[in-house]
């Protein structure tokens, strides 16, 4: 999930390259976040083979939610203990 909230509508080919994937490895993780509600994918022209990831309004709460709890902090925003 912190790869789709640290820049929201990319392509799916541009996720897998963050993430040191190929793009049909995602494919089964975001058809259940679809599913979920939490994105959603989206084909447009001219080239209809990229896939495009926009998170949902309850894929927004989910980070709102999980970045306000304390026991939940990504990476970046960690404070040294």
């Amino acid at each position: 999930m912190l790869e789709f909230w640290r820049d929201d509508g990319q392509s799916v080919n541009d996720i897998a390259a963050r993430l040191s994937l190929p793009g049909h490895a995602l494919s089964l993780l975001l058809a259940r976040m679809d599913r979920a509600g939490l994105l959603t994918r989206t084909r447009q022209a001219p080239d209809r083979r990229v896939v495009w990831v926009r998170l949902t309004s309850a894929g927004a709460t989910a980070k709102m939610w999980c970045c306000s709890t304390s026991s939940f902090r990504p990476a970046a925003h960690r404070t040294p203990a």
